[in-house]
């Protein structure tokens, strides 16, 4: 598994994302030993959690306030995936 992210891209596998200012997102709390709050301006997001070398872990639909689970993973760094129809975002995660 690849990612790279340089300028404003992001490439996760064959696919590239342009990341973009138009979509704000906050993670709540950062670093985490379980769950994760996600918040952004938009109606509906789609979530795509990855492990620190890109690695698919899952995928998850939902509206701002919505937690995300990584009690299944073992310590380490994360990479969060949103899409949205205001843009693209990766935002870093570290479970302890």
């Amino acid at each position: 598994m690849l990612i790279l992210q340089f300028d404003r891209r992001f490439c996760h596998q064959k696919e590239v994302y342009y990341l973009t200012e138009d979509l704000q997102v906050h993670l709540f709390t950062n670093p985490t030993s379980r769950w994760i709050t996600l918040v952004f301006d938009a109606p509906l997001a789609e979530v795509t959690l990855l492990d620190g070398q890109g690695k698919f872990l899952k995928t998850q639909k939902g509206i701002s306030g919505m937690q995300l689970s990584l009690e299944e993973f073992e310590n380490g760094v994360f990479f969060l995936l949103f899409k949205s129809d205001k843009g693209t975002m990766v935002k870093r995660i570290i479970r302890s």
